[in-house]
C-alpha cells in the first residue's frame, strides 16, 4: 500500500505532507473550539442573569465589566476572551444594548490582558 492509497489522503510521495487534510483538521478544531465558546457563552450569561436577579445562590448582582472579565478568565482561562465575545454577539442579537455594550468592555479588557491581543 502506497501513502496516496490510504482513505481520505492525497499524498502521492513519502514523505509528502497532505496539506488538505491538515486544513481541514485545523478548521475542525477551530468549529469545535468555536461550538463550544458559544455553549459556554450562552450558559454563562443565562447563570450570570439568574445571579443578578437574585434568583441563585448568589445574590451579589455582577454587573462590572472588570467582575464579569475577572469572572470569565477564571472560569474559562484561555477561551474567556472567545467567551466574551461570543456573549456580546448574543447580547446584540438579543437587542440590548447596555448588554452589549457591557460585554464589548468585558471583551477588551480580556483581550488587552492576553499575551496574543
Amino acid at each position: 500500500m502506497t501513502i496516496g492509497d490510504r482513505a481520505g489522503s492525497t499524498s502521492r510521495y513519502p514523505g509528502e505532507v497532505d496539506r488538505d487534510s491538515d486544513i481541514h483538521s485545523g478548521r475542525a478544531k477551530a468549529r469545535s473550539r468555536n461550538d463550544e465558546a458559544l455553549a459556554c457563552a450562552r450558559e454563562f450569561m443565562a447563570t450570570v442573569g439568574r445571579d443578578t436577579r437574585g434568583d441563585a445562590a448568589n445574590t451579589t448582582p455582577i454587573n462590572a465589566p472588570s467582575d464579569l472579565a475577572e469572572l470569565l478568565s477564571t472560569r474559562f482561562d484561555q477561551a474567556a476572551v472567545l467567551v466574551a465575545a461570543w456573549c456580546a454577539l448574543l447580547a446584540r442579537c438579543e437587542g440590548s444594548d447596555a448588554s452589549y455594550q457591557s460585554w464589548k468592555q468585558v471583551f477588551a479588557r480580556l483581550h488587552h490582558a492576553t499575551p496574543s491581543g
